[in-house]
């Protein structure tokens, strides 16, 4: 890996700050606005590693990467960061609330990362079908000799996989590497720190994350799940479901509509694929 080139607008590189890493102006632009969205609860120092320069100032530090690739191999490159703990985050995120919790868990754990939804549909060697495969979006990492050791399999695991598969699968490798390392502390967070519209997710707190594309569509679903709390669970398409006994009669009668409506559209989608072939 080539010799990072620092530039900065601050003068020390704090022990705690969040990391974003992006190729080429789109998703670069992208990762700056959910900075912004970010720096609305944080002063820590946000870093950025790209492999072009770029003017935007939400950034604390900038690290440059000439042979970065665009691609999510990119990725891997989130621990050239100069933070002792750090969490980083996808481009396409977007930050609603605060999130300090997620450094209180580095006070015990060297990783916190949001599961995936699959995972269980394949087997890796050595590695259980309980232990879950990791998202990549949201990861709380503090340095440690566990840490280092987990990075180095996970770029060894990165290429392997992609050698084999003939593509790029952070999460399958992430996951063989974490449970290999030993002496690494991993913990997985609930969906509110990670909310995707696709599919959606298990709610109890407010979510504090949201990840995706459109934009405007994270807008849609903050304003949607945390307008009121409590144990539910949101799926685009229905909205949030509460508990039944919580829910009003109108509200169990919208959450039927919603359920024909996407009943309806999954049964027509076939016909109008065999009509749109002919």
């Amino acid at each position: 890996m080539p010799t990072p080139i620092h530039y900065s607008t601050s003068e020390a590189s704090p022990t705690r700050g969040f990391v974003y890493v992006a190729t080429g102006k789109k998703y670069v632009d992208e990762a700056a606005l959910s900075a912004e969205s970010l720096r609305r609860f944080h002063p820590e120092p946000i870093c950025l590693i790209t492999n072009a320069s770029t003017d935007h100032t939400v950034f604390d530090q900038v690290i440059i990467q000439d042979h970065l690739p665009n691609t999510v191999a990119s990725k891997l490159a989130m621990d050239a960061c100069p933070y002792d703990r750090f969490v980083f985050l996808d481009s396409d995120t977007y930050i609603v609330a605060p999130l300090d919790e997620l450094f209180q868990l580095l006070d015990v754990f060297d990783i916190g990362v949001p599961p995936a939804l699959g995972g269980f549909h394949y087997d890796l060697p050595g590695v259980s079908p309980a232990f879950r495969e990791p998202m990549t979006n949201v990861i709380a990492m503090r340095r440690s000799p566990a840490l280092m050791n987990f990075f180095e399999k996970w770029r060894q695991y990165f290429s392997e996989y992609e050698s084999i598969m003939g593509r790029e699968w952070d999460q399958r490798s992430f996951r063989h590497a974490a449970y290999e390392t030993e002496q690494l502390r991993i913990t997985f967070l609930g969906d509110e720190w990670s909310l995707s519209p696709y599919p959606g997710g298990l709610l109890c707190r407010d979510v504090r994350i949201f990840h995706g594309r459109p934009r405007e569509l994270l807008y849609e679903m903050e304003k949607m799940v945390n307008g009121r709390l409590g144990y539910r669970v949101f799926w685009r398409g229905f909205g949030c479901i509460y508990e039944p006994y919580k829910m009003q009669p109108i509200e169990h009668l919208q959450v039927l509509a919603r359920s024909l409506v996407q009943s309806t559209k999954a049964s027509l989608r076939p016909l109008r694929r065999a009509m749109a072939s002919r």
